[in-house]
């Protein structure tokens, strides 16, 4: 990571060495307790909902409004608030936040009330993602793009398998604990933020809407311009659609099988946990694997192997095996992921005022994925078996991947004439 006297200073402590509290360490850890906290929601909010609702169909709908509420706002985003930089996204991150788990705790298990939760949830959870985003976009250099998201991703990954583990205990007293613990960890870090977030310089130039008096699109501008955008994306797209169909998997029937299979041998359980345990490390590696082969090359031969194992997964039968198979298709896939957020964070960079375009485009395939994954995944389990379900979105990941490595170039060129010619 960069040294304190090559960032913008940002966030000062002078009691520690300057190159341990840079602004993007400190930035990155702010973000991990966030995540920490959402880790403690997302481990609670299922089984709350499951005692409140009573109908596990019903419950994966009022689930799916979260990422529905977050495909709307991706939206919003690009048309509304195109020239608002990571602190905006940072504040409302914190506000929806806070917000999620107070909704929970003060009101009513009504229906109405737990679907606002719900949006809530997938509001805070995008704007995050913006922040990301944004604050590496202005404070690291290009060349240092996966070593950050590499990190982002370690402590992101660190946050819920220890938030899941915390939650485990916290439950044992009460639901509506955890909830409260969540909101306690939120306050605290939003007042940290509040009090550190001092300055923001950047060496970047501004490069907004304001420059030409264009702040607000209209529905058609804003189609136009994601229209063209994913004229030069859609194999990234369909890349990041279908590794998010992946990971729905995991986190939905592969939950279901893994409990299945501790019925049968007590390391069944494992299962899941095999799983959350490699994005902890494997972020560290991507900085020196992608300075060999790029960051979409990465991205697209680490899937290609982790749907390999993802696949056999699906056949598989004996318990060590299949813990072997899901461990290793896991350690590839926390590859991937981060190296796609680098690549789309070169492009987020090269396009300026268009930048929340890109953003919100790419989190649309993420929204997509998290509504359609659970459906599809749960689809498939209850006509073929569980494991067929890692069969198909194994396979499905193998051709998505080999497709793009033949069809995606080496440079995208960003279509900047052809953007602004979409704003008239």
């Amino acid at each position: 990571m960069r040294s304190a006297t090559k960032l913008p200073s940002i966030l000062k402590s002078p009691g520690l060495p300057k190159a341990v509290v840079s602004p993007f360490n400190s930035f990155a850890i702010l973000i991990m307790f966030i995540t920490l906290g959402d880790a403690l929601m997302a481990y609670t909010v299922p089984i709350y909902l499951d005692s409140v609702l009573h109908n596990t169909f019903l419950m994966g709908l009022v689930m799916a409004t979260s990422s529905a509420a977050g495909l709307l706002f991706d939206f919003i985003v690009s048309k509304k608030f195109r020239t608002k930089n990571y602190k905006y996204f940072m504040h409302t991150t914190f506000i929806f936040a806070i917000l999620f788990p107070v909704a929970l705790l003060f009101f009513p298990p009504h229906l109405v009330f737990i679907v606002i939760a719900m949006a809530l949830w997938g509001i805070y959870f995008e704007t995050k993602i913006y922040a990301e985003f944004h604050f590496i976009d202005r404070h690291v250099p290009k060349d240092e793009y996966s070593k950050s998201w590499g990190l982002v991703s370690v402590l992101n990954s660190s946050a819920y398998f220890f938030g899941s583990l915390i939650a485990t205990l916290i439950i044992s007293i009460s639901l509506k604990f955890t909830f409260a613990t969540a909101l306690i960890l939120f306050g605290l870090t939003y007042l940290i933020f509040s009090l550190l977030a001092i300055k923001t310089e950047s060496n970047k130039p501004e490069n907004f809407e304001e420059s030409s008096g264009i702040t607000n699109l209209s529905f058609r501008q804003t189609f136009r311009v994601w229209r063209t955008l994913l004229g030069k994306i859609w194999p990234l797209w369909t890349f990041n659609f279908v590794i998010t169909l992946v990971d729905a998997a995991f986190w939905t029937v592969g939950i279901i099988f893994s409990e299945q299979m501790r019925g049968t041998h007590p390391a069944g359980g494992l299962i899941i946990t095999a799983y959350m345990f490699p994005p902890i490390f494997m972020g560290f590696l991507l900085p020196k694997i992608t300075a060999r082969l790029g960051k979409k090359k990465t991205a697209f031969i680490s899937a290609l192997f982790a749907a390999t194992f993802v696949l056999l997964f699906g056949l598989a039968s004996n318990v060590y095996l299949l813990i072997f198979l899901v461990f290793s298709g896991s350690v590839l896939l926390s590859i991937a992921n981060p190296a796609l957020y680098a690549a789309y964070e070169d492009y987020v960079s090269r396009l300026g005022k268009f930048n929340n375009d890109m953003i919100g485009l790419e989190q649309t395939a993420s929204s997509v994925g998290y509504v359609v994954g659970p459906l599809l995944a749960g689809g498939i389990a209850a006509t073929a078996g569980v494991q067929n379900t890692f069969v198909f979105t194994g396979a499905l990941l193998l051709v998505t991947s080999l497709v793009c490595l033949a069809v995606v170039p080496r440079k995208i060129r960003m279509p900047q004439k052809e953007l602004v010619s979409d704003l008239y």
